[in-house]
């Protein structure tokens, strides 16, 4: 039946008493193991030992009773009502409650539970254990206690190997699949339970780990869900504590023994060649190439005494060790107080149940988490929850009554519902399980060679799917030998794919983790995850620093790991790859390394198909929405900026200004201008400032635009050379409006502005510098870095096979659609009414700038210019045109051409059209010379300064009658200091001469800096709930709510002045001004103090909207904060 070393002992080979605790014993008595119906006996033998509290279908009631009144007096409804400190446990009624608060009282009380809770380390003033004298960090020393202990329980989070709907497409198609190095079944379990209910194709799994423990773990768990009753919720419950609990109750180790039993029996029984299909329900079935040594590990295991007390003594050796208590206590420190109390009960006790189940029952031990000699057989500090998605445990925890505090309550049932739907795909789906416990060389040596083929793996086997999990690993088998073995077993099929990772390249690799990298990353990163992380992590950080000055190094230390999620480390990872020859490895496996992933992210917690340098994102979920929970000032101003997907700014979110304002300022349609747009984004300022210029005007306009992102600066000199190059100006508007805005434009569209543009550029364009004449006075000239070259000929040649339709498509879709994003978009479409909601979801499906009801299908072309060289969407997913522009000239401009306000983005693409068509003109009349450059602000001021742009018409001497600086003024730029200092001296002496720029994130450093952080802000929401209720926009809301959707207006009303100049004061603005020899404006005769407000007005101005109908446009339609603030800076 086996061959070599695979032989199968017979029981009489077994050591003595195999399967003889008591439980057995006496069923064995009266059951005939020879008997057909075996197992049926020792179950229904088993029922006398039924479990009265478990599997638990919703949260019960936290009211348990001492051990010896367990029958008479434990309630046994579910509980509803939490408590309301500390949210662990539910009680059924308040009468249950106030039963049980005596015993509930010290747990919900106790120190663990205190905000005031600190480490042992913090107690007795000294440095954490985990901390070295030296502060020297190596990633690759392990945290795990001494021996590190044996991974039965995975770490990363499972992957559907298969991905159905993002490769074959196919529910009827066959699947021949590999796990060669498993570790516990959670991938086998994912990438089951995630093929649609209807998928009627054949899967055969191969589950192979060479650590016999995991093998025989994993056998026993998939007998228990194919054996085992489902209906009952036995087969998933039996599975879980066996996987997951340090004790279980008698009746489910009964169970599982009794399953166990026949499954070896009837390999006992079994003769020939050819191993015979064990059956899992009526269509599944499972081989088990067992080894003498994991047969023995088996019963060895089984055959562990049945008293309890070695299990929790060997168990409290490992967990409870007290020379672990400063890593437990670094573990706790960052947690929230609920949080804290359950990962220390788990710790202590080991049992995956909500937090107030009945726990008496669990009285039998897991032998299968021990050695022969009662040690635990892992490390001191897994725990369960890893590897699983935290959002997806807690949803599943709160369906069934639990709250996210209860955290490992939430898990049991997060995996009772995955492993009833796996065991019931079992039952209905046709699966062959084949387990072994070999080497992964071995196991590819023994199908190649012909050596399974009993296990029905000749050598002609291949399989769809290969998973080698981290034996990529240069401490394990390492990526030649993985390849080499495995590559000749893979399909030869375009969705065929070998996946895994590696866990340990950071510490092989130079930059590979960040505490490697440059100190100036380090301390960046630390700053980004500190904004990342929750108050509670920060104010656990404060707190400890006030406490003990060394403990902000331990703290340090705490996060050196955690820094790698805001590192990013894709070109490290790529050298570590060339390192290893792994082009000459594919070559030679002909294989490919898969620019877009289709089964597992690049990274973890980063989407499937992202660009291998994306970052992983995070969202919160707790009782309310996704957009409200944990967020800080800093969190909401990014939520309002940008949201994960941060993406480029290839579309202003402020509206457009007019830079020269000539009517309250020199008031000379004769006179020449110098401006500077320093940080342009996008063309919406050129626009507006060009086109508000008189008729009449006949000066000489020179427009500096930069911007050091390449992608913005060459988008702006392809559609400022079609708008001066495109001999009708209504086809170049509407080409440059699709160019600018829309994701798909008309194939015709892309050989206009192919042909334009290479017509414009028709020369030397290689340079980096270059100027060319468009209409009859004006040119246009730049100087771009290499890097914007190359882009830019790769924008103008616009390869239409670069990028497929479907492709541009899906990739909108992923970012636009984001199920992630579902609440954010959900309260903007709350503050909408029912048509612009229509509007703007129409917009956000298809992308393209259009009256409603005009025909699109000739928009069939993907727009190379919004999406980056790999095909990834540039922009934010919350991304508007219609943020950069003034609502209520939008819509004027769309009633003029027969559209109503409702078809918003109709008005748009009339308003747009228009001001285009202006531009096109005016380029054409006026003299324009535009210089557009695509560096950093302030290398672009020291090179004019320094005399090495004069060549392209900026010589030292250039001054400029207006300067743009955007929000470089913040400090998330270049900031106040750096932004004046370099571009004070370049402005004119000119009385209206003024450096304009706004402030978007100041108030994350000053306090009431924003409406929600004042002791007013009841008042404030009071306001603005009668501006929301005014302009009717729905009629029957709850108050939460409505508190959802006004929330973003609170700044509107809000006057934030004092604080505003508080802030400027602490950035040294006074010394500053005496350096620069600047003024800071009071009047402004450019742009308003703040958005919506009238342009002469105080600084204390509020934003004025006299109309509801004005409000809800404003408002609703766009996304401000409200609270940005600009500033004007004048000679003095």
């Amino acid at each position: 039946m086996f061959n070599g070393n695979l032989k199968l002992p017979s029981l009489k080979d077994l050591p003595p008493g195999t399967f003889n605790y008591q439980a057995v014993v006496d069923m064995l008595k009266e059951c005939n193991i020879n008997d057909p119906k075996y197992t049926e006996k020792m179950l229904k033998h088993s029922q006398r030992m039924e479990s009265r509290f478990s599997p638990f279908k919703t949260l019960p009631c936290a009211n348990v009773p001492p051990l010896d009144l367990i029958d008479s007096e434990a309630c046994r409804k579910p509980g509803s009502k939490a408590c309301g400190a500390c949210k662990l446990v539910s009680y059924c009624s308040k009468e249950c409650q106030n039963k049980h608060w005596k015993k509930h009282k010290g747990l919900c009380k106790s120190y663990m539970r205190s905000p005031d809770w600190i480490p042992e380390w913090v107690e007795e003033r000294r440095l954490p254990d985990f901390l070295p004298a030296n502060m020297h960090y190596d990633p690759a020393t392990p945290e795990g206690g001494s021996d590190g202990g044996s991974p039965l329980w995975n770490t990363m989070p499972p992957v559907d190997l298969i991905n159905l709907g993002s490769n074959e497409q196919d529910k009827t198609k066959d699947f021949n699949l590999a796990f060669v190095a498993s570790g516990d079944l959670r991938s086998v379990m994912k990438t089951v339970n995630s093929l649609p209910d209807d998928f009627s194709g054949n899967l055969k799994i191969v589950i192979n780990d060479q650590d016999h423990n995991v093998t025989w773990r994993n056998l026993v768990i998939l007998l228990s869900l194919g054996r085992l009753s489902v209906d009952d919720g036995v087969a998933p419950d039996v599975a879980l504590h066996f996987w997951f609990s340090l004790m279980m109750p008698e009746a489910h180790a009964v169970k599982a023994a009794a399953v166990n039993g026949d499954f070896v029996n009837s390999m006992q029984s079994q003769t020939g060649d050819s191993l015979k299909p064990y059956p899992l329900g009526p269509n599944s079935t499972i081989k088990a190439a067992l080894s003498l040594e994991t047969l023995q590990a088996y019963t060895l295991h089984m055959n562990m005494p049945r008293v309890g007390a070695w299990a929790q003594e060997g168990y409290d050796a490992t967990r409870m060790d007290p020379a672990r208590i400063d890593f437990w206590g670094r573990i706790y420190t960052f947690l929230r107080p609920s949080h804290r109390a359950a990962y220390h009960m788990y710790r202590r006790f080991g049992l995956v149940l909500p937090f107030g189940a009945v726990t008496a029952e669990f009285n039998f031990p897991n032998a299968s988490l021990f050695t022969d000699k009662g040690k635990w057989l892992q490390n001191d500090h897994v725990i369960p929850l890893q590897g699983w998605n935290i959002n997806e445990v807690i949803e599943a925890g709160k369906a069934r009554g639990a709250h996210a505090e209860d955290i490992f309550g939430c898990l049991y049932f997060y995996l009772f519902d995955q492993l009833n739907t796996f065991a019931k795909r079992i039952q209905k789906f046709r699966i062959e399980f084949q387990l072994f416990p070999f080497e992964a060389e071995t196991l590819s040596r023994s199908i190649q060679n012909d050596m399974l083929a009993q296990m029905d793996l000749g050598r002609c086997t291949v399989f769809d799917r290969i998973d080698v999990s981290n034996l990529l690993d240069h401490t394990s088998d390492g990526l030649k030998e993985v390849l080499t073995q495995w590559a000749p077993l893979l399909a030869e099929r375009e969705d065929s794919a070998i996946v895994g990772y590696f866990k340990d390249w950071g510490v092989l690799q130079k930059d590979g983790r960040i505490v490697n990298a440059d100190d100036a990353i380090c301390t960046e990163a630390l700053k980004v995850l500190m904004q990342k992380t929750q108050p509670i992590f920060r104010d656990s950080w404060d707190r400890l620093g006030k406490l003990y000055r060394g403990v902000t190094k331990a703290a340090t230390f705490s996060l050196l790991k955690e820094l790698d999620v805001v590192y990013e480390n894709s070109k490290p990872f790529a050298q570590f790859l060339k390192e290893r020859k792994a082009k000459h490895l594919l070559r030679k496996t002909q294989l490919q390394l898969r620019g877009v992933h289709r089964i597992v992210g690049p990274r973890l917690m980063v989407p499937i198909q992202a660009p291998h340098s994306a970052m992983p994102t995070f969202v919160d979920e707790d009782d309310c929405p996704m957009f409200v929970n944990g967020m800080n000032a800093s969190d909401i101003l990014q939520e309002q900026m940008h949201g994960p997907f941060k993406g480029i700014c290839l579309w202003g979110n402020i509206p457009a200004m007019d830079l020269i304002n000539l009517h309250d300022n020199e008031n000379d349609v004769t006179k020449d201008f110098n401006i500077a747009f320093v940080a342009t984004g996008d063309l919406r300022d050129v626009v507006k400032t060009v086109n508000s210029l008189p008729e009449t005007y006949s000066g000489h306009l020179r427009v500096l635009l930069n911007d050091g992102t390449s992608p913005i600066a060459c988008r702006n000199l392809v559609m400022l050379s079609l708008l001066g190059t495109i001999p009708d100006e209504k086809l170049a508007a509407d080409v440059v409006l699709h160019l600018w805005y829309s994701t798909f434009i008309p194939a015709e569209y892309l050989v206009q502005m192919a042909t334009a543009v290479a017509k414009f550029l028709d020369g030397p364009v290689e340079r980096l510098t270059t100027s060319r004449p468009v209409g009859l006075h004006s040119t246009i000239s730049w100087c771009y870095t290499p890097e914007a070259m190359e882009r830019l000929m790769r924008i103008t040649t616009l390869d239409p096979s670069s990028l497929s339709v479907a492709d541009a498509q899906n990739e909108y879709d992923r970012v636009r659609q984001a199920p992630s994003r579902r609440d954010f978009m959900d309260r903007k479409y709350l503050r909408l009414k029912p048509s612009h909601r229509v509007a703007l979801q129409e917009f956000r499906r298809f992308g393209i700038v259009l009256p409603f009801g005009a025909p699109n299908s000739h928009f069939n072309t993907p727009n190379g210019t919004l999406f980056s060289e790999d095909g990834r969407w540039m922009l934010r997913d919350f991304a508007d045109p219609l943020e950069g522009w003034d609502i209520r000239e939008i819509i004027a401009a769309g009633k003029a051409c027969g559209a109503q306000p409702e078809d918003v983005y109709g008005c748009f693409y009339f308003y747009l059209t228009k001001q285009l068509r202006i531009l096109a003109n005016r380029i054409r009349k006026l003299k324009i010379t535009f210089q557009l450059s695509n560096l950093e602000a302030c290398a672009l001021s020291k090179g004019i300064q320094g005399g090495h742009l004069e060549s392209v018409g900026l010589p030292p001497t250039v001054r400029f009658d207006r300067i743009d600086l955007s929000n470089l003024f913040d400090s998330s730029y270049i900031g106040l200091h750096a932004a004046l200092t370099s571009w004070a001296p370049l402005l004119s002496e000119s009385n209206n001469a003024v450096v304009v720029g706004y402030f978007m994130s100041w108030f994350i450093n000053e306090r009431n800096g924003r409406a929600s952080n004042t002791d007013a802000v009841v008042e404030i929401a009071k306001k603005v709930m009668s501006r929301h209720k005014a302009a009717n926009v729905r009629n029957k809301e709850d108050t939460q709510t409505l508190l959802y959707k006004i929330q973003p207006d609170f700044d509107a009303v809000y006057e934030n002045s004092k604080h505003f100049a508080s802030f400027l004061k602490k950035q040294g603005l006074e010394t500053l001004l005496k350096e620069t020899n600047l003024r800071l404006r009071e009047e402004h005769t450019v742009i308003p103090h703040r958005l919506g407000s009238p342009l002469k007005a105080s600084s204390a101005a509020l934003p004025s909207w006299p109309s509801d109908e004005d409000w809800y446009i404003y408002t609703a339609l766009q996304d401000n904060t409200w609270a940005e603030r600009f500033v004007e800076f004048s000679r003095i």
